[in-house]
């Protein structure tokens, strides 16, 4: 009898114990209660990440603490959930522990915030973190922070000072998008400057840092008291309207104007017939740079001739120049930006198919293949944007290793895939680059990197939030550890290691197609998209067999 009471009260103690998942509820700071979940064994976020963690009535003051206790478990509090003080307009000021690593999406959206703090503890700044905190003035993003989230601080828009940490790479699109900040200073860490991040802003003076690659669309567009604008040569690429609007563009002289080392904008006319030499050395020809739309020019361009200096071509840059015919696109362009030849002779004279501009698969043009299956050509260097856009019959793209960029929305809407592989040589994904409906097919992706590179949170996209939690990743062996701890890749269903080149004995065997099993290149990647139909022609291993493909 004994021993089954002593049993009985260890299942009891057991159950006592909150389980990864749970969540419960705590009084904390005085008289707040909040809602905790239980991450890990030892670990608790601020919410449920579904429902907001208090009161919408919570105000003034609140200081998370570094951990708390349940039922005699002590947990480390190491993260904010999605969410979790959304609309709480009351809400004046959040004091942040430092065992605080993660803050979800939209975690103070639309809250009463007036300053906030982000310690250095904090390495994922999820999107929409403080979106449309009207009442916010000031901001400290710690050193652990690598990149910004979409939207982080979305019309704030009495958002007047800003501290960014020293560590930030990549301020995520409209980041800054409408506040009052008429004074910014970007951390020389920073390599790239999203898509709206600083549309609409007070700024009179921006100085770009060294370092800085990208300068996205519209980034510092309608910025309508900027006079002064610094670009170092380390700029590759300056997207269409990146300073639309802004005292800076609007004054800038006619003719050709180059901003660093990139062939900005030609503003004014182009004579008929004119043919422009792009001087040595640039690295990249902006947005709209030709374009026909573009506001302060009328391009009668037929000819132009791009150094092999040139690394990128920005969206729009030769937009309706309908007589240029003539373009000669060096090897050198690794990136090409959406519609850059949109209109153009150069284009309409291309054949259907996959239409390469230099070493860049710049559009797929006309009917796909019967089996879906789009094999790039060996010594690709880059997948434009938009490339193969809502090309939604694709099964399967297969990337040869090289490709050092897959720009924005380059395979939006293809949701045929069902498997994926990224080769090492890509440095660079973009903005949406393979968002999809609900209604994907794909269940994995096979990466190559042994370090994680630097993931927007819209690279997998559904339209409404990340399907990445339906997809398993697998990673090279012996990596696992670091795509855990890798902002975005983390949110994978599963993280599992594989060897590229783990393939047994394989035996002569000749077939047109390849069926119901799985398929790989002959050095043993996985092949991307449905194991069934027709493959192109090459070898490849099926099961333990060779199979040409003639």
């Amino acid at each position: 009898m004994k021993k089954s009471l002593t049993l009985l009260g260890l299942f009891l103690c057991i159950q006592a114990y909150a389980g990864i998942g749970d969540t419960f509820n705590l009084v904390i700071d005085g008289n707040k209660e909040v809602t905790f979940k239980v991450t890990n064994d030892d670990e608790v976020q601020v919410g449920d990440g579904t429902n907001i963690a208090v009161a919408n009535t919570i105000s003034g003051y609140l200081t998370i603490p570094s951990s708390v206790v349940e039922k005699g478990v002590t947990y480390k509090v190491t993260a904010i959930g999605r969410e979790a003080f959304k609309d709480c307009k009351s809400l004046e000021y959040v004091i942040i522990p430092n065992s605080v690593i993660e803050i979800g999406w939209g975690a103070f959206y639309g809250s009463g915030l007036t300053s906030i703090t982000i310690p250095n503890s904090v390495k994922y700044l999820d999107d929409e973190v403080c979106c449309e905190c009207s009442n916010l003035v000031s901001a400290t993003i710690g050193d652990g922070v690598t990149s910004i989230g979409w939207s982080a601080f979305r019309l704030c828009s009495n958002l007047t000072q800003v501290n960014i940490g020293r560590n930030v790479k990549c301020i995520g699109g409209y980041s800054f998008a409408w506040c009052k900040l008429s004074d910014i200073t970007i951390p020389n860490s920073v390599t790239e400057i999203g898509d709206y991040a600083f549309s609409g802003c007070k700024l009179t003076a921006i100085d770009i840092p060294d370092g800085v690659k990208r300068i996205g669309e519209f980034a510092f567009r309608s910025c309508t008291y900027l006079a002064s604008v610094t670009i170092p040569n380390s700029v590759e690429t300056i997207c269409r309207g990146a300073f639309q609007y802004s005292k800076w563009d609007s004054n800038l002289p006619e003719g050709m104007n180059y901003a660093g080392l990139v062939a900005y904008k030609y503003k004014g006319t182009i004579p008929a017939d004119d043919k422009i030499e792009i001087k040595e050395g640039t690295k990249g020809i902006g947005g709209d740079a030709f374009s026909n739309y573009n506001i302060y020019s009328k391009s009668n361009l037929t000819s132009i001739t791009i150094p092999s200096s040139v690394i990128s071509i920005a969206g729009q840059a030769f937009y309706g120049c309908s007589d240029l015919d003539s373009i000669d696109i060096p090897n050198s362009v690794t990136t090409i930006g959406a519609d850059a030849f949109y209109g153009t002779k150069w284009y309409k004279n291309q054949a259907d198919g996959i239409v390469y501009a230099g070493l860049v698969a710049y559009k797929y043009k006309g009917e796909l293949p019967d089996n879906g299956i789009i094999e790039l050509k060996e010594g690709t260097t880059g997948i434009a944007e938009e490339a193969f856009q809502n090309c939604s019959l694709m099964t399967s793209v297969i990337i040869p290793n090289g490709v050092k960029n897959i720009g924005a929305y380059a395979f939006d809407g293809c949701s045929g895939f069902a498997s994926l592989t990224i080769p090492n040589s890509v440095e660079s994904i973009g903005y949406f680059a393979f968002q999809h409906s609900p209604a994907t097919h794909l269940t994995s992706v096979y990466v190559e990197w042994n370090t994680p590179i630097l993931l927007d949170s819209s690279v997998f996209f559904d339209g409404n939030d990340s399907y990445r939690g339906q997809v398993t990743l697998y990673v090279p062996t012996g990596t696992k550890a670091a795509y855990e701890n890798a902002q975005y890749w983390n949110e994978f269903k599963e993280i599992v290691e594989y060897s590229v080149n783990d393939i047994k004995a394989v035996s002569n065997y000749r077939h047109d197609t390849v069926n119901n099993t799985a398929v790989y290149s002959i050095d043993g990647k996985p092949m991307l998209g449905r194991s069934s139909g027709k493959l192109p022609k090459g070898l490849w291993i099926k099961g333990n067999k060779k199979v040409i493909v003639k």
